[in-house]
């Protein structure tokens, strides 16, 4: 007899976590962390991976390892924190964001339709923002302003970035999503990217078309090479179209050009850069003070208002000074250990990816490099996609049959999560034909 309530149940289970799933993710882009949709969309994500639990096995893994390192880490320096308010208030939000991001790597983890849906959403997310802000505070904000109620231009930019590589990634290769809806959110990032007039977002946007042509494993030889020689020569247009069209100089390229300025020490420097380089060097004063432990968790912040009180930035605008600052060098590695083993496996097992593997792990480099610039360590929505990047690339399940599938949906290795069609397909006229074979001796 079928036992139809256990079915149903499942059935529920599965509906449940899919939507928790994509609220999780657009609305921590779309919403400030301490707004109630975000609040309500990381219950509904820890709620569903409790009950999901009755049903599928808990295993340990690496991103329950790697957050509770670090958070543990972080709480424990409360102890010789500058301030210990601040540490105590940072390590609650580490502890909240390592539940959540423990739950969606649990939920995604050895289900490729799940771990698809995560994707999409990165790809709309940043699109629904823009909407949320144009009505808001309208379209053109961000030209005369770098926040526009709680959100930042650069996050903006950030997350637009990450959802034009994936949407560039789908349309190129026919992958991850239809052509028709990857062309769709591809001109939907690149108008946000744009609008947000973030120098990051500019930047990331030229990292991932030249190392996604590096990286993906389909682009051999000759294709390769033009490949490279496309995205170059793209770039040198697009800088000379931000140099040259006058609403784009406006919107983002004087600060790009004002930015590399700083850089070649040369030239007219804007307020923003020459900031973050004074931020750098006060970091790095600090950080010797204190080279192994550091400071305490988000004690840069109380570093600065300590002794440079009437500034504005309490930050450090680079995750590497920050991290240093705050936990010494055994809080940068506790932090960055899993991304190293993320990039570097990635690297290894590159030739045998698809081409949204490829895409995960240009974003993965991307996001490394521009932290240099960017404060990531306490971002919900950057460290999920971290732990989705784990379970894409780096899971251990099914490591001796590298691509193969397994039955209902689940797969032994992540390079088949994402396209599993075609294998199905195979494994289905292969069944078809074994069938028919068998019909045939039978007669």
């Amino acid at each position: 007899m079928t036992d139809y309530y256990g079915l149903k149940d499942r059935m529920l289970s599965v509906r449940f976590a899919d939507v928790s799933i994509a609220s999780y993710i657009v609305l921590s882009v779309v919403y400030d962390d301490g707004s109630t949709p975000a609040k309500v969309a990381r219950v509904l994500l820890v709620a569903s991976a409790v009950f999901e639990s009755t049903v599928k096995p808990l295993r340990a893994n690496l991103v329950q390892l790697w957050q509770a390192l670090f958070v543990i880490y972080s709480a424990t320096s409360i102890f010789w924190a500058f301030s210990g308010d601040r540490a105590q208030q940072m390590a609650l939000t580490l502890l909240i964001n390592a539940v959540c991001i423990v739950s969606l790597v649990y939920l995604v983890e050895g289900d490729p339709a799940r771990l698809r849906l995560s994707l999409v959403c990165f790809m709309i997310a940043p699109i629904v923002l823009m909407a949320r802000i144009a009505v808001d505070n309208g379209l053109f904000v961000f030209i005369t302003a770098r926040e526009a109620g709680d959100t930042n231009a650069n996050i903006i930019g950030m997350t637009a970035a990450f959802g034009f590589g994936l949407a560039y990634m789908s349309w190129s290769q026919s992958a991850l999503v239809s052509r028709w809806f990857a062309g769709v959110a591809l001109a939907g990032n690149i108008a946000v990217a744009a609008l947000s007039a973030s120098r990051k977002a500019v930047i990331m946007v030229a990292l991932i078309v030249l190392l996604f042509s590096l990286l993906n494993s389909s682009f051999r030889g000759l294709r390769r090479v033009l490949r490279i020689v496309t995205a170059g020569v793209l770039g040198v247009a697009g800088y000379f179209l931000l140099m040259n069209f006058a609403p784009l100089y406006d919107l983002v390229g004087h600060r790009m050009e004002t930015m590399m300025n700083g850089f070649l020490s040369s030239g007219e420097v804007d307020a923003s850069t020459s900031t973050r380089f004074s931020l750098i060097e006060r970091g790095v004063g600090w950080f010797r003070e204190a080279p192994w432990i550091g400071h305490g968790v988000d004690n840069f912040r109380a570093l600065m208002a300590m002794y440079y009180p009437r500034e504005f930035s309490y930050y450090a605008h680079n995750n590497f000074v920050e991290l240093l600052v705050n936990g010494g060098v055994v809080g940068l590695v506790a932090f960055y250990w899993l991304y190293v083993v993320i990039i570097v496996r990635g690297f290894k097992l590159r030739s045998a990816f698809n081409s949204t593997q490829s895409m995960i792990l240009t974003l993965m480099v991307t996001l490394i490099l521009i932290e240099y610039g960017a404060i990531d360590y306490y971002s919900r929505i950057f460290m999920a996609f971290v732990g989705l990047a784990w379970v894409a690339l780096c899971t251990d399940t099914g490591r001796e049959n590298f691509g193969t599938a397994g039955i209902g949906g689940t797969i032994s290795h992540p390079s088949v999560a994402l396209d599993v069609s075609a294998a199905s397909q195979r494994a289905s006229r292969g069944q078809s034909a074994h069938e028919a074979s068998e019909g045939r001796l039978a007669k």
